[in-house]
């Protein structure tokens, strides 16, 4: 098997790539097939593929969602069950102190203010 080579040429924002005759022919046949030129083909290729490896990452979202439910399992666990309000606040209780210190700062900048006629904070 061959190595594959990488080399980049930032002067036309060309890429080369070496790879085994066997594979070459393929992706000729492929991009013949799809009327395409073999450096279409392989643009397209590559995008696919990027597309593809975005849609597997888990987005941020999905990755607090899952540290979420593990906090929850850990809190129930260490306290060998526990009722609905403690659980909530032992696993708000690491944020809740920066979530002050954040109100704290918007104050301070003059983005947020504390309104008692409305009984809490208001945006400027």
């Amino acid at each position: 098997m061959k190595t594959v080579f990488l080399y980049f040429n930032k002067v036309n924002n060309s890429v080369q790539v070496t790879v085994p005759d066997h594979q070459l022919e393929e992706w000729d046949e492929l991009a013949e097939e799809n009327d395409m030129s073999r450096s279409m083909f392989v643009r397209a290729c590559v995008e696919a593929g990027r597309r593809q490896l975005a849609e597997l990452e888990p987005t941020e979202s999905e990755s607090n969602s899952k540290e979420l439910e593990s906090d929850i399992i850990n809190v129930v666990s260490e306290n060998n069950g526990i009722s609905a309000d403690n659980l909530v606040a032992e696993v708000t209780e690491p944020i809740e102190e920066e979530i002050y210190k954040k109100i704290e700062k918007l104050d301070g900048e003059g983005r947020l203010a504390y309104s008692p006629r409305k009984g809490g904070y208001v945006v400027k």
